[in-house]
């Protein structure tokens, strides 16, 4: 179990310095899109954490799948409507007279990785899924991704 004072100086010590878009690749079908269910899945993976620096990589792939398909085939044998696969990458540094310790235990990046890393990015990745699908022909609505809730 995560200390939360200990986390709460982790989060205090931190600062996101820069993000960027390292991949996107998107696609859709040919044709008019029917009405579809959206399906988001983003993914977190620790960079290199350093006393002074932590970096994290986002993938983020969002599959707009007919309705009328079968709910339970969500990886689907049928091609969805639209797909979109983004991977970014977050840096941060470290504050290091902040840090509840000069070694960050493993169990605080990771806590900190899976908590304030998509809370950072989503705004990104909102703005890039609505600024994708408004380009996308007139007959697809620009998605606006839900805001994130991250309930611990």
């Amino acid at each position: 179990m995560v200390d939360h004072q200990q986390y709460a100086k982790l989060v205090q010590a931190v600062e996101l310095v820069d993000i960027a878009l390292m991949e996107l690749r998107h696609r859709r079908s040919e044709g008019r899109l029917r009405p579809s269910v959206v399906h988001t899945e983003v993914k977190i993976q620790r960079g290199q954490a350093t006393s002074s620096r932590v970096s994290a990589n986002v993938e983020f792939d969002l599959r707009a799948v007919p309705q009328e398909s079968d709910e339970s085939d969500q990886a689907g044998a049928q091609s969805p409507d639209l797909e979109i696969h983004m991977r970014w990458r977050l840096e941060y540094v470290l504050d290091e007279a902040k840090l509840p310790q000069p070694e960050l235990p493993d169990e605080l990046v990771n806590e900190f990785l899976q908590r304030n890393v998509p809370i950072n990015v989503w705004p990104y990745i909102r703005e890039a899924v609505a600024s994708l699908t408004s380009r996308m022909g007139t007959d697809v609505t620009p998605l606006l991704l839900p805001t994130l809730k991250i309930v611990r």
